[in-house]
């Protein structure tokens, strides 16, 4: 006896009744297998191209100054994920609870290195950006870096960093300016030698500017640029021959090519947020330096080289907060003691934007 079996054009096709039924079982086990054992790829595939698409649209969008939506922050808190474990996401940590955690030297997943914790930095619900809490620094007075703290997070070509900062009502900006939030690529030996830093210093420090030294301070923040290791081969966008090597007469400020930036005022949040990307081969100049305060676009840098054909392995890896009260030639550190917090950090690979849960009494 034979079963007859339909073929896709609609024929008939003969096969020995036993063959067929044992065939169809072993086909019908196989398929379910398949289905379980895909299923997760297809998703993560189908999710890849679905972020990529975002970034892809977030990405044309920053070249004219604006970001559609909320941005990264504000979409994964209102998704109710844990941000630390999105895909897009590095580092997320908003200060809030009795602790935060602290890990070994370079190790991931927390925070090292903490000078000056917990006397002269330690979490406080006195103030915050969102929430409840924030991060506390204690400026004593004739100190010129009272405290610092480190963090690794995994290597990125590119990558967002996005913070609050807040100086007391009658903080008194040092003269010479002063280092705040960096990061660093490659090579770290100090906060002034590595392969490649990204200051952003608050308020802006006696830097090379617009091709000129310029000790002109207005009390604007501005994003830096300084490698110590790479040698040559490096363009920073500034019209300035890159002089790469361990000194303090190569730190190249960014100009406020897009809009003015605000000058720093005591008694109130600021969001910060600047981006960076690697140029993708050693003559590619397709490396990129943003920076955003509240929102608003202040600095666009495009066509840089940030590495040389000797360091296209390195990566975006290490943030650090160490505020630096007045730069080498100003040794006094602040006239009185003085109070700051930082609150809110989020390192990702996307646009992130301001929190959609800022407390509103700030």
């Amino acid at each position: 006896m034979a079963r007859k079996l339909h073929n896709l054009s609609g024929g008939l096709i003969a096969f020995p009744a036993e063959i067929t039924l044992k065939s169809v079982r072993r086909f019908g086990i196989f398929l379910a297998a398949a289905v379980i054992l895909l299923a997760p790829f297809l998703y993560l595939s189908r999710a890849s191209n679905s972020a990529g698409e975002k970034i892809g649209v977030l990405e044309s969008a920053l070249h004219s100054g604006t970001v559609p939506g909320p941005g990264l922050n504000a979409a994964v808190t209102a998704a109710g994920e844990n941000p630390e474990n999105s895909s897009e996401i590095l580092v997320s940590e908003n200060f809030e609870g009795e602790k935060f955690p602290v890990v070994d030297y370079e190790e991931l997943g927390g925070f090292y290195d903490l000078h000056g914790y917990p006397d002269l930095m330690y979490i406080t619900d006195k103030e915050a950006a969102a929430g409840s809490q924030s991060l506390e620094l204690l400026h004593p007075q004739g100190v010129i870096s009272p405290q610092w703290i480190h963090r690794k997070f995994p290597g990125r070509d590119s990558v967002f960093v996005r913070f609050y900062r807040k100086w007391e009502k009658d903080w008194v900006f040092p003269v010479l300016g002063a280092h705040d939030v960096l990061i660093f690529a490659g090579k770290y030996e100090s906060p002034v030698s590595s392969d490649l830093t990204l200051y952003l210093d608050l308020p802006q420090g006696p830097t090379i500017r617009n091709g000129k030294d310029n000790w002109d301070l207005s009390g604007q923040p501005e994003l830096v640029l300084k490698s110590s290791f790479q040698g040559q081969g490096l363009d920073f966008g500034t019209g300035k021959e890159v002089i790469s090597h361990v000194g303090f007469d190569n730190y190249y400020g960014l100009p406020y090519n897009k809009k003015e930036a605000p000058i720093l005022e005591g008694g109130r949040w600021y969001c910060f947020e600047f981006m960076v990307r690697m140029n993708s081969a050693p003559q590619a100049k397709d490396g990129t330096v943003r920076l955003w305060i509240d929102g608003a676009l202040i600095t666009e840098m495009t066509g840089l080289t940030l590495r040389n054909a000797g360091h296209m392995d390195i990566q975006w890896d290490h943030w650090m907060l160490g505020p630096r009260y007045g730069g080498k030639e100003f040794k006094t550190g602040p006239p009185k003691g003085q109070k700051s917090w930082f609150d809110e950090l989020v390192i990702a690979t996307r646009y992130i934007g301001p929190s959609a849960g800022m407390n509103q009494r700030n």
